[in-house]
């Protein structure tokens, strides 16, 4: 029945939010379900579906490695929905032979099969096997997602992923692609991972409150968050899915309203009349609408008792607290000689200085990612171009110290010691 209504619904609220009449109190426990539900709406208008299940079978099933967040969020929001057209296609998908470069994509791709029931095919052994720590901080958080849901790994276990994401939280209190600061995005996403493990490993609840610290500290007046110096629609969103996974209310915890506003104040700041989500400001963005969805659905879930969108069973592995015991209490930020792994981040000195328009890249070295495929990446190649002029410099200075050598050796001066 839930179907049958929805657009009816969606079209009459889009047009209340069009004339300023639809605006309830963003602490009404029904709000997140009114916001997903002209999130589906302004789907169904675009793509001219006349029902959610349309949408899935035509539209998402059709854009498998694009959608995994609207999966992700449809699965645990709609039990109603029939998702065998989704996982045929996604099934088909993963057995193509052209899946994506990027580690994390073909691990999102590998927990979408996961959400379908699927535990164990070659494709998600080889995933699970093959990238994680390739590809950078995300490669072990997205790994670490498909361990917490019953994926079997001959190289990697929970304890692994654990202690690699806990030895890389920086001085702070949160994780980064690189650099020496916290980006609250990345510091969400990797909380999500880690929140299975909070309630029942005192290593990670360390580590966990400390982020808390960070992201509290991190959000701005409006309630929402910047990621790389620029206020959005997807930091917020993150940063609600990881509060939800771990239990916080939102709503009351008064580490998160600022001068009465909530993370979801901040994240509505982004919403149009139409009912999408643009990403900074101005027209609807598909990445921040898609990631405001789920970050709704993890919030409903939270609401209802229900877990995680990204965890699919009943139970995680259990850690080894000894195996974490000796990680030292106050992180130190990690750079790429010290970082655990084979993930080479970008060198970013401070969020604040990157120009990346707000975005998280999800895979640091995958600069190949097309339009269709980038569900977080941003525009800017900053850390490579940095590289690159930090090696042409190096080269220079070091041209210009032998040409000075050679002059005083052919005035008969001694060389001095490097």
């Amino acid at each position: 029945m839930r179907n049958n209504f929805r657009s009816v619904f969606a079209a009459l609220a889009a047009l209340a939010l069009a004339a300023g009449l639809f605006a309830p109190p963003v602490s009404a426990v029904g709000e997140a379900e009114n916001i997903a539900e002209s999130i589906i709406g302004y789907n169904l208008t675009a793509s001219g579906s006349d029902t959610a299940q349309q949408w899935l079978d035509t539209v998402l099933a059709r854009s498998i490695g694009s959608s995994e967040w609207y999966f992700f969020a449809l699965k645990s929001y709609d039990a109603s929905l029939d998702f065998s057209v989704y996982s045929k296609a996604l099934a088909a998908y993963s057995e193509g032979g052209e899946l994506p470069k990027a580690a994390s994509s073909r691990q999102k791709t590998a927990l979408a099969l996961a959400a379908c029931g699927i535990r164990s095919t070659d494709f998600m052994r080889s995933v699970l096997d093959d990238t994680v720590g390739k590809q950078g901080i995300m490669s072990y958080v997205f790994g670490l997602h498909l361990i917490n849901n019953g994926l079997a790994s001959s190289a990697h276990t929970a304890d692994s992923v654990v202690r690699v994401l806990l030895e890389r939280q920086l001085s702070d209190g949160g994780w980064a692609v690189g650099g020496s600061y916290g980006d609250p995005d990345v510091t969400a996403m990797t909380l999500q991972a880690l929140a299975p493990y909070y309630p029942v490993s005192a290593a990670v609840k360390t580590a966990a409150d400390k982020a808390l610290e960070f992201l509290s500290a991190k959000q701005t007046d409006s309630g929402g968050y910047k990621s790389y110096g620029v206020e959005n629609a997807e930091s917020s969103a993150q940063v609600i899915a990881a509060l939800s996974a771990l239990g916080i209310d939102i709503f009351t915890d008064a580490r998160f309203i600022k001068k009465g506003r909530t993370v979801l104040d901040g994240m509505l700041q982004f919403r149009l009349s139409d009912g999408g989500f643009s990403h900074k400001g101005g027209a609807a963005d598909s990445t921040a609408t898609q990631q405001v969805f789920f970050a709704l659905s993890a919030l409903i879930a939270f609401q209802k008792g229900e877990s995680s969108p990204l965890l699919f069973v009943n139970s995680v592995p259990v850690l080894d607290e000894s195996a974490l015991s000796d990680l030292e209490s106050e992180q130190k930020p990690s750079s790429s000689a010290s970082s655990a792994g084979a993930g080479s981040e970008s060198l970013a000195a401070s969020p604040a200085e990157n120009t990346q328009d707000g975005k998280v890249p999800e895979d640091a070295e995958d600069t190949e990612k097309s339009e269709a495929q980038d569900t977080q990446t941003g525009k800017g190649t900053g850390g490579k171009t940095a590289l690159i002029i930090s090696a042409a410099a190096a080269a220079v200075g070091a041209g210009g110290l032998l040409w000075y050598f050679l002059k005083k050796r052919q005035r008969g001066e001694r060389q001095p010691k490097l």
